[in-house]
């Protein structure tokens, strides 16, 4: 039987999903939970993290852009 990841704080949930990462979180918890050991789930995490470093950068983008807008 497969372990089940450990449940989160919907607040933390809901913001993850805003960032389009969510389903690799789950994959990221989900090794753990099933290893108990993050060594085994560096795959998982580089890609959550890939994905949640895109997100931040759009961020960013997205508030330069408005800034400049706001300037002129």
């Amino acid at each position: 039987m497969k372990p089940k990841a450990i449940p989160m704080n919907s607040d933390i949930s809901d913001a993850i999903e805003e960032t389009g990462c969510g389903d690799l979180h789950e994959a990221l918890m989900e090794c753990q939970s099933q290893y108990r050991d993050w060594r085994k789930c560096q795959g998982e995490m580089k890609r959550f993290k890939d994905c949640f470093t895109e997100y931040a950068e759009k961020q960013q983008q997205e508030e330069t852009k408005f800034n400049y807008a706001k300037m002129e």
